[in-house]
């Protein structure tokens, strides 16, 4: 479970920062297309063309910008994160008091700990590609190491 949930928290922190970029690029582009696009509808030439060319673009990142909601996305990658960031922690805590609890009651907080993770697995937003990728490299390079685990 602990393995699992440090996986699944660095694989939301990545997919937060994919959504927070294309957050950032469609919102930038949005203005910039947009900002342009007003200067060049007062342009003499064949800017007049260029100028819609721009507003269309303009209005197609804006949909795509709301239609994904990818601020919106990122806060709850985000927020997945730390709810898996927790139940890492209670699944070290579980482990280290395992060997002092009775059979009974450390089964009974193993079931309660693990209906948490299918909870959240259930609700969490899948992680992108890129995001597991990145997420693995990190870990493997040494990112959620703990001195006590060296």
């Amino acid at each position: 479970m602990e393995e699992s949930a440090m996986f699944s928290t660095e694989g939301q922190i990545e997919a937060s920062k994919i959504w927070t970029g294309l957050h950032w690029i469609l919102g930038g582009g949005t203005a910039i297309a947009s900002g342009v696009t007003a200067v060049l509808t007062f342009a003499l030439g064949g800017l007049q063309v260029l100028a819609g060319c721009l507003a269309l673009l303009a209005a197609i990142t804006a949909a795509v910008h709301v239609t994904l909601r990818p601020d919106k996305r990122a806060e709850r990658t985000q927020a997945d994160a730390a709810r898996y960031k927790a139940l890492q922690g209670a699944a070290r805590r579980l482990a280290i008091d395992l060997a002092t609890r009775p059979v009974d009651d450390a089964r009974t907080d193993l079931n309660t700990l693990a209906a948490e993770v299918d909870a959240l697995n259930t609700s969490a937003d899948p992680i992108p590609g890129r995001a597991y990728w990145r997420a693995r490299k990190n870990i493997e390079n040494g990112g959620q190491t703990f001195q006590v685990d060296v």
